[in-house]
């Protein structure tokens, strides 16, 4: 049995921020991520798993005015997707008030979501990483490519303008993700048996590391050792978040949060690797091993 808790305290006092650098940012999320995978993987029936996560009351008794609310202190401000199967502070087994949530479809760099990045950087002095998270199977990107696939799709994209400002977005990526596809795997890759599945894969990680490698040059003065810019893809199946992978890792999937390219050689050397990689190949060309 898998016990997740919700547990508020009344009498709970909010801690100072666990992280004074951003590699402790990303380390506690790493490893928030990694607990959160075992313990889903738990499927001993004759042992219970149980979670518990802190919510913090909203108002802070113990401070200079009794009352007074509770001061926002996330460690981390994470651009996410919409996709409900991506509930962000579980994935990363974080209580409330330890990261900042921004989610649309797609998780795309849309002026408003750039805009509350900017908030949390101007007002919450805790923030020590930049996160943007991408996930598997997403329904937002796999629009785009069938748009891109099937051109009589995109009508029915084109008449909704407020879907048609996600998949617009997202077009530029796919259709980079697709030459890089057919360079790597030749142009006949198209009639693969999995080419939609490995286009949306690839298309999700391409992404995540050019949105992350876009936030990075627009904050680059407030980079340093207390502020860093990653990100990472959630994987719907094993629940890790990483990135696709080759042979020597567990479901040809990396774990992490990784530093974005810097440039757009770097995106392209990036692409080149995911290509190359078993988890892509392997969606490509059906194998199922």
């Amino acid at each position: 049995m898998l016990e997740i808790v919700w547990q508020y305290d009344p009498s709970m006092e909010k801690q100072a921020s666990p992280t004074s650098t951003a590699t402790e940012a990303r380390g506690l999320l790493e490893n928030g991520n990694r607990d959160f995978a075992e313990f889903l993987s738990n499927t001993n029936e004759e042992r219970t798993a149980r979670r518990v996560l802190k919510i913090i009351p909203g108002v802070q008794e113990s401070s200079d005015i009794p009352g007074s609310l509770l001061k926002q202190t996330p460690f981390a401000a994470i651009l996410s997707c919409s996709d409900a199967r991506v509930p962000t502070e579980l994935v990363f087994a974080q209580a409330a008030n330890d990261i900042f949530v921004v989610r649309v479809a797609g998780n795309v760099l849309a002026p408003a979501c750039l805009g509350s990045l900017d908030f949390a950087l101007e007002n919450l002095d805790s923030v020590r990483l930049l996160v943007v998270l991408g996930h598997t199977s997403c329904g937002a990107v796999t629009s785009a490519v069938d748009s891109l696939q099937k051109h009589t799709n995109y009508i029915k994209v084109a008449v909704n303008q407020p879907l048609r400002v996600i998949v617009d977005s997202l077009m530029a990526v796919v259709i980079s993700a697709e030459n890089t596809l057919h360079k790597v795997h030749g142009p006949e890759s198209s009639h693969a048996p999995g080419f939609r599945r490995a286009l949306i894969e690839m298309s999700v990680s391409m992404n995540a590391a050019l949105i992350a490698s876009i936030i990075q040059k627009t904050y680059a003065s407030l980079i340093s050792d207390t502020l860093e810019v990653v990100y990472g893809i959630y994987n719907i199946q094993n629940r890790l978040v990483g990135r696709p992978a080759g042979e020597a890792s567990p479901d040809h999937w990396e774990p992490g949060l990784f530093i974005p390219p810097k440039d757009e050689n770097g995106i392209v050397l990036l692409g080149d690797k995911l290509a190359e990689s078993k988890f892509i190949t392997d969606l490509l060309f059906g194998d199922s091993t």
